[in-house]
């Protein structure tokens, strides 16, 4: 746990691009869910 606090502190940018990714990721996954429900 340590080692990721301290990356993220060395380079903040990766997490934040971490998380975008992640959350779009999400995003896309509910869209074509319910994308596949109405349809």
């Amino acid at each position: 746990m340590p080692k990721i606090e301290l990356a993220t502190e060395i380079n903040p940018d990766k997490k934040v691009v971490f998380d975008l990714s992640r959350s779009i990721k999400n995003a896309a996954s509910i869209y074509w869910k319910t994308n596949s429900i109405c349809h």
